[in-house]
């Protein structure tokens, strides 16, 4: 069967499925570069919040260093891992945290009581 292009209704009809086709795909690739967009906003505000390996990895992402990524979640796997490392990196997430949260009048007693108590559990007893 011979396609006759020079019928106005097959071009029609090809024009029409080539515009189909690159809707779909620019649909895709919008998508694509949404996440991409958002992956690298997050990675703004990690930082600014004082995370330095997990914003790494979402730049790595959003730019497209699939590899560097890669690389990049295995350092953050062995620092989550190792406390003195751990805390370095969320150490300062978490007081920006708790400093926001006793500004609160609402939830400083409860912030308190948990400092408390669990200074009582941490510090040795004076038999030790």
């Amino acid at each position: 069967m011979d396609i006759d292009f020079s019928n106005p209704l097959v071009i029609l009809g090809a024009a029409g499925a080539a515009f189909l086709i690159g809707r779909i795909l620019f649909r895709l690739d919008s998508k694509i570069e949404d996440r991409r967009r958002n992956a690298s906003k997050l990675a703004g505000k990690l930082d600014g919040l004082g995370l330095v390996r997990l914003p790494a990895v979402l730049i790595d992402y959003s730019v497209g260093d699939y590899s560097g990524m890669s690389s990049k979640i295995r350092e953050l796997i062995e620092a989550i891992g190792e406390p003195a490392q751990r805390h370095a990196e969320f150490g300062k997430v978490v007081r920006a945290i708790l400093s926001e949260q006793m500004k609160d009048p609402e939830l400083r007693p409860g912030l308190i009581k948990f400092f408390n108590d669990t200074k009582k559990t941490t510090e040795p007893s004076p038999d030790e």
